[in-house]
Parts: structure tokens; C-alpha cells; sequence
């Protein structure tokens, strides 16, 4: 996480030029000024599609529109002033502010959010280094509030019986959950289906910061509109000229932030200034408005407001805190490009709002994990340590069928069309956080295509085997079976997931046309490389924190294991830390390509590029950078949806173990695993697929926020024979 920062601001102003359909446009910051035409976007930008339908519109159009507008904006001069401004204030520790002055109706429409430098490919608004805010200027100064006591926010919601549920009691306790751990410096008030007179009497007690969970909207006759209750329960409008009635004495009473969380609440009438709900606040005084420029679903209404406000109450300039939460957004939220439906409208000239109530920042790791920590240090060590399993449960999968054999026998299944559950699985991984009783049910599906009651009764005998335990291995002829949720894999009758068994049943899964490999024994210590990668243009990882807990994990360990820590390099210098000394381990903390590009691109990570930019390393490219090292036994790469492709293609190519994640990562659950996994793999003797067992175990019983099955991701693939990962 990036500390709070400090902002040059980059001025973008717009004069129409009456001989053209161009506008004039000029350029100010500490580095100069500078002007050029600005024609907005045409057909060839995709703006018909974008500007109808974003934030719904295809991927490759979003991406094309924000080019091109970044393009018709930065035209040769101004692109020069822009690219040397934002290196001057980068130099000095500062962020660059964009302050767009769209006064003209017209531009006030543009989605200036959705700016996508071309050169390295990122769009502006979703990095905090160059934060996009709309710019009203006005005659009176606005300056930061000194708050003696508790910052107070006013959640302000309505359904009227005549629109549209909305679920304002889920984002409102969002919101308090994310504020909990700091209620001494924060007070949470509510205000359920608001009228018009309830409203009036609220916002007098002083609050600093008030949120609208409302409907709203802007047709071609009126203004801007916020839906409050009548007395009738259906729709009493707050209209934009009210706003601005009310929003003038708000700010002389102290309010300095309002948001209103409601659809259209970010746009002016054409052709009418400050008709729009936003701009009429901040014109009458309000130092900053955040609103919504097109319908946002709740999922992602909630997201972005808990993220906002936890940044608020530590201190954050509004425009950086408006940055990480749009950048959460555009992480998390896959089915969409809500993260460009904010707008920031500014009039403070410093993102700023209050003085002397900033909570102390919640800094990962360290002194406020330590009691989590050593909790999860006491129940490792406690872990039984089993024998290594003696016997096989092996499952044959290939076309359209499997052989199942045990010591028991082997039994031949017609399985059939698998593809359906692994499509079923893939979209379910897709929608972020994956339900236990979805899990369940693919399992159950998997679980009876693969044994039929015959096959069953191989089950049943091996995994029935006395405390010597059973392996558990899942045999593939094609790669592409590795999308299937093998470690949902239920039994039907004993509703119990396989792979939850424990040490002496782990799971693993091999690929057939893989070389087998019975590792030569390793002089120690071990070794082991960490890997963080944290492109400037990303948002900010606390890599510090799961590296952290791995020292911490290991601190005890009775071997000798050294850990070399790598953060942020680019694939030469990746390259050049792993060919100087004989990794054992690799361990990557960071991004995936895969799910950050939309699912559009192969599976791989990103590395920085040679100005700190993302660099995103596929599969292919991986397969280059981590052959060739025999002494690798085992590469981790704790980032989400590295198991289908990536993980297969490292097998092939020879790294004997590789353990990836399936669907999203969270960051809290990539710090328990890494705590957990690391110190059971000493205790039960360098066994990966044992200490990966134990692990599920152990976050199955975790209650982790917005993670319902924690246990789920990790997937194991080696093409090690037998127990004995390392040679030890």
C-alpha cells in the first residue's frame, strides 16, 4: 500500500473554436503550458458503443474508446507536457492530478474516467499516480476541515414502493464492517427511507461526510433527480436545484464530501450547467462530490464505497482514495467496467478534507498480526504428524473414460462429456467468490460421472484403508482436464469433500504424458526465493505483509532454509536472481494476467517493465524463464487463476511440483495459506501434498470475510513418484 500522497495538478481547460466541431484546449502544471485541438472521438473510437452502453460494452471497445480519447486528448504538445509533468512530480514521491474542466455540457458527458495511455497501456483513473477528477473552480477558497472528535457519516437511504429494490441494508453494513477496527476515530449514522423532511433535519447535526443510497436519474426534460420517499411510500424527487438550496449551508455547517451512490447523479442536462446532481452540489460549495455516470450494481456500488471510506478515515487525499477504490473494483468486479462509473467533482484544490481525525493507517503485518500469527503457529505444531501413505487410490482419466484402481482392483467407467461441469465450474470461479454449496454440487456431479457403483466400491476399500493412509492421485491424459473441480470432488452420500481428508489422504494430480521424477537428494540448507511484484500502475500489494508471515512460519524450523527475497523486477533480472544460486523454492506473490485482463489473456504474472509499469509474463514466457533448473523442486504461485494452463505447461516443461490457485485470490487468504502451508511442510517432512492437505484443513475452519471457501483454491500438479519431494 502506497503511503498518502502529495499531488502536482495537471490543468486541462476547453474553449470551443466556432470555424470547427474541435475544441481548443490548454494545458497548465509546474512544467509549463501547452494547447492543442481536441476533435472527441468518432466511429474509428468506438463511441457510439461505449458512450451507449458502458460500463456494459465489449471489453475490446472500452479499451479502444479509452485510447482514442486519450489520444484526441494528448495531441503532440500536451502529450509532451503531460508525460514530462508526471515524471517530474514521480521524482519528487508525488502523484500527478488530472483536473478536467469540462464546463460544456457536452465534454461534461465524456467519460474522461476511461483516459487509456496508449503507451503503456493503463488507463489513467485506475492507478492513484494520476488520479482523473472533475474540476469546477470558484471564487472562494475551500480548506480543510479540523475535526475535534469523530469524523461523522450519514448513510441516507429510500426504496419507494414505485422503483426498483435496491440492497442499501448490505452496502450500508459494508460499510460499518469496513469501518469497524476504526470506530474510535469514526461514527456511522442512518437514515432509513429518507423523505424530503427527515433529510432536512439530519444533515443539520453536523455531518462531515453524507452518503445517498438512492435511484436516480436525468431525462431529456428535467434535471437531475434523487429518489426519496413520499409520504405515500412511492417517489418524492430531490431535484438538483433542491441540492443546491440544501448543499450550500451543508458546507458552511462542515459537510465536505457527498456521494451519492444513485444512477445519473454524475451528468448535466445538454447544453445546461450544474443541471446534474454532482455539479450542482460542488457549485454550491460542497469541496467534494463523488457520483455515479451510469447505472452501477450493488456488488460494486458496496465494493467501492467500503474501500472509499476506509481510506477516507485514515487520511487519504479524496482523489487517491476515490483511486483505490475504483481500482478494487476493477479487480474484483468481472462481468462489468463499473470501476470507470464513479466521478470524482472537485473544488478543493488539495484532495485534503479534514485535519487532525485521521485514524492510524492499518498497516498489514507485523505488530497487528501478531496474535494471528501465533495462533496459527500453535495449531500447526499441533497437527498430528501421520505416516506417509502407503497405499494408491489413482483415478486414469481420459477420453470419455476413466479406470479407477486401488489395491482393491481396477475397474473401467463410461464417464462421458465432462465439459459441462468444467464450463459450469469455470463460470462459477469467474463470479469471484465461490459458494460451499456450489462447490458441492459440481463435486457431487464430478464424484458420480467418475465412479459408477462399481468403481465406488474401489473408493469406498481404499479410502476405508487402517492409519497408513491412502494417496489420492488423478491421473490425466489431457491437460485440459485440469480445469475440472477435482478438489471439490463429494461424495454424495457422505456429503464430505475428498480432499478435505487430511494428511493421510492428500490429493494431487499428474499429467500422463509428463516425465516422472524421483528427485536426487539436495545438499542443504534449502533455499527458497520470494517473489513480489508490484507494478506502479497496479493497485498497491502488501507483499511485506505475506512475506511477513513466512518468516515468521519458518522462524522455528528445525532445517536450515534460507529465503532470498526478490520485489519488483523486471523478467531480466527475474531471470538473472534465479541463475545465481540453486533455488529450491520459487514463490511468487503478486498478479495474474489472466483474471486482470478480463479473462482475455493466457495465464501468467506480471512484472515490471523498465519505468515500474506492468509487464505481463504469460505462460509461454514462464516456461522459458523456469526451465533449465534442476534443483527447482517446487514453484508456488499464490496469485489467482494460474492452475489451468500455466500450472500444466510448468509440469510439462520440468518443474516436478507446482502448486497454483483456481478462480480469485484474496489477499487475506494468500497470507494464511503462505503461514500455514510453509510450516506444515517442514513438520510432516517436506511431503507438499501432505502439508497441502493440512492446509485445506485448516482453512476450511477459517471464517475469512467474503471468502466462503478458502480451502478451495490451491490446486497441487507434480510428476514426482512417491512421497519424497526433495530428497530429503
Amino acid at each position: 500500500m502506497l503511503k498518502n500522497l502529495a499531488y502536482e495538478n495537471f490543468d486541462i481547460r476547453f474553449e470551443p473554436r466556432p470555424q470547427d466541431a474541435a475544441w481548443r484546449v490548454t494545458a497548465e502544471s509546474s512544467q509549463g503550458g501547452a494547447s492543442g485541438a481536441f476533435h472527441p472521438p468518432g466511429a474509428n473510437g468506438g463511441a457510439a458503443e461505449v458512450l451507449a452502453n458502458a460500463p456494459w460494452a465489449e471489453a475490446g471497445a472500452i479499451k479502444q474508446y479509452g485510447t482514442a480519447l486519450y489520444d484526441a486528448l494528448f495531441t503532440a504538445d500536451l502529450r509532451a507536457l503531460f508525460l514530462s509533468s508526471f515524471s517530474a512530480a514521480k521524482s519528487g514521491g508525488k502523484g500527478l492530478r488530472l483536473r478536467v474542466r469540462t464546463d460544456a455540457g457536452v465534454l461534461s458527458r465524456l467519460p474522461w474516467e476511461l483516459l487509456w495511455r496508449s503507451d503503456i497501456d493503463v488507463p489513467l483513473a485506475s492507478s492513484e499516480w494520476h488520479p482523473v477528477v472533475r474540476f469546477i473552480q470558484l471564487p472562494f477558497a475551500s480548506r480543510p476541515l479540523a475535526i475535534d472528535g469523530r469524523l461523522r457519516i450519514l448513510l441516507v437511504s429510500a426504496v419507494p414502493t414505485d422503483q426498483e429494490n435496491l440492497d442499501v441494508e448490505a452496502e450500508a453494513d459494508g460499510i460499518a464492517r469496513a469501518l469497524s477496527a476504526l470506530s474510535s476515530h469514526v461514527e456511522i449514522l442512518r437514515l432509513r427511507e429518507a423523505t424530503k423532511i427527515e433529510l432536512f433535519r439530519a444533515i443539520r447535526d453536523n455531518c462531515h461526510v453524507v452518503h445517498f443510497m438512492l435511484h436516480g436519474r436525468l431525462d431529456g426534460a428535467n434535471e437531475g433527480e434523487l429518489m426519496l420517499r413520499g409520504a405515500d411510500g412511492t417517489s418524492d424527487p430531490l431535484s438538483a436545484s433542491n441540492i443546491h438550496s440544501l448543499a450550500h449551508d451543508w458546507a458552511l455547517g462542515g459537510t465536505r464530501l457527498l456521494v451519492f451512490n444513485a444512477c445519473e447523479t454524475a451528468r448535466d442536462r445538454a447544453g445546461q450547467e450544474f443541471s446534474g446532481i454532482a455539479p450542482a452540489a460542488v457549485q454550491a460549495g460542497i469541496p467534494a462530490v463523488i457520483s455515479m455516470q451510469y447505472p452501477i450494481t450493488d456488488f460494486a456500488a458496496g465494493l467501492f464505497s467500503n474501500e472509499l471510506y476506509r481510506e477516507v478515515a485514515q487520511g487519504s487525499p479524496i482523489d487517491q482514495a476515490v483511486s483505490k477504490a475504483r481500482q478494487l473494483v476493477k479487480l474484483v468486479v468481472k462481468d462489468g467496467h463499473e470501476w470507470i462509473t464513479p466521478v470524482l467533482h472537485m473544488r478543493a484544490t488539495e484532495g485534503v478534507l479534514f485535519e487532525g481525525n485521521a485514524a492510524p493507517i492499518v498497516r498489514a503485518g507485523l505488530e497487528a498480526d501478531a496474535p494471528a500469527q501465533r495462533a496459527l503457529t500453535v495449531r500447526t505444531r499441533r497437527t498430528a504428524q501421520p505416516a506417509a501413505p502407503t497405499s494408491e487410490l489413482v483415478a486414469l482419466v481420459g477420453q470419455d473414460r476413466a479406470t479407477v484402481q486401488s489395491s482393491a482392483g481396477a475397474v473401467r467407467v463410461d464417464i462421458g462429456d465432462l465439459r459441462p461441469i468444467a464450463k459450469a465450474y469455470l463460470n462459477a470461479l469467474r463470479r469471484s467468490a465461490v459458494e460451499p454449496d456450489t462447490l458441492k454440487a459440481l463435486g457431487e456431479q464430478l464424484y458420480k460421472a467418475m465412479f459408477n457403483d462399481q468403481a465406488e466400491s474401489v473408493v469406498n476399500s481404499a479410502l476405508s484403508q487402517p492409519s497408513a493412509g491412502v494417496t489420492m492421485r488423478i491421473v490425466l491424459e489431457n491437460a485440459d482436464d485440469v480445469a475440472l473441480p477435482w478438489e471439490s470432488l463429494c461424495h454424495p452420500r457422505k456429503r464430505t469433500f475428498l480432499a478435505l481428508a487430511g494428511a493421510q489422504r492428500p490429493m494431487r494430480i499428474e499429467l500422463e504424458s509428463a516425465d516422472r521424477v524421483r528427485p536426487a537428494a539436495i545438499v542443504k540448507p534449502v533455499r527458497m526465493l520470494f517473489v513480489g511484484s508490484r507494478p506502479l500502475d497496479m493497485p498497491p500489494l502488501d507483499v511485506e505483509r505475506e512475506l511477513n508471515w513466512l518468516q515468521t512460519a519458518l522462524e522455528d524450523s528445525p532445517d536450515q532454509i534460507v529465503i532470498d527475497v526478490l520485489l519488483d523486477p523486471t523478467p531480466q533480472e527475474w531471470m538473472a536472481k534465479l541463475s545465481a544460486s540453486d533455488y529450491h523454492i520459487l514463490h511468487f506473490a503478486g498478479y495474474d494476467t489472466h483474471a486482470y485482463s478480463n479473462f482475455v489473456e493466457d495465464e501468467g504474472v506480471m512484472l515490471l517493465g523498465e519505468r515500474g509499469e506492468r509487464r505481463d509474463v504469460f505462460k509461454d514466457d514462464l516456461v522459458q524463464l523456469l526451465q533449465g533448473f534442476p534443483q527447482l523442486r517446487l514453484a508456488v504461485f499464490n496469485t489467482c487463476f494460474t492452475t489451468d494452463s500455466l500450472a500444466p505447461a510448468l509440469i510439462q516443461c520440468g518443474v516436478p511440483s507446482v502448486i497454483s490457485w483456481r478462480g480469485f485470490n484474496q489477499d487475506a487468504v494468500a497470507v494464511r495459506f503462505t503461514s500455514v502451508f510453509y510450516a506444515l511442510l517442514v513438520k510432516l517432512n517436506w511431503r507438499v501434498d501432505a502439508a497441502l492437505a493440512e492446509t485445506r484443513r485448516i482453512l476450511y475452519t477459517e471464517k475469512i470475510p467474503g471468502v466462503p471457501a478458502p480451502w478451495h483454491g490451491p490446486t497441487l500438479l507434480t510428476a514426482i513418484e512417491g512421497n519424497d519431494f526433495f530428497g530429503l
